[in-house]
């Protein structure tokens, strides 16, 4: 029993650090590590409001890189921070990478589509 106490402790303890971590990078922003080679700049330019409604973009990822899907981390430069955004993949013959731009604000948004280098 002792040693299912200390078991159960030890998973507690885990539990806060986890938790305490989440906030942090919370608190502080998602951030692009430095080890991260830029590929390709992507422009979205929302001419009139979406009225609150979130836009999907694609682009064909094979005329811009044949690197695999664990190597590429997506982004939004908002000033000098870098947003990851959530994107996937389509593999029909031709690969298409696809994620949704929200509503915030019109005007010229830009991604950089970055090579982890950690995955190589």
């Amino acid at each position: 029993m002792h040693t299912d106490r200390r078991h159960s402790n030890m998973y507690s303890k885990a539990t806060r650090v986890a938790k305490v971590f989440f906030i942090c990078a919370i608190m502080l922003g998602q951030v692009v590590p430095d080890y991260a080679q830029k590929i390709a700049s992507l422009e979205v330019n929302l001419v009139t409001p979406s009225n609150g409604l979130t836009i999907p973009v694609k682009v064909e990822l094979d005329a811009i890189t044949f690197l695999p899907e664990d190597n590429l981390v997506l982004v939004e430069v908002q000033g000098t921070k870098k947003i990851p955004v959530d994107f996937q993949i389509e593999d029909q013959g031709t690969r298409f990478l696809y994620w949704i731009v929200s509503p915030e604000k019109t005007g010229k948004r830009i991604y950089e589509l970055i090579e982890d280098l950690v995955m190589n």
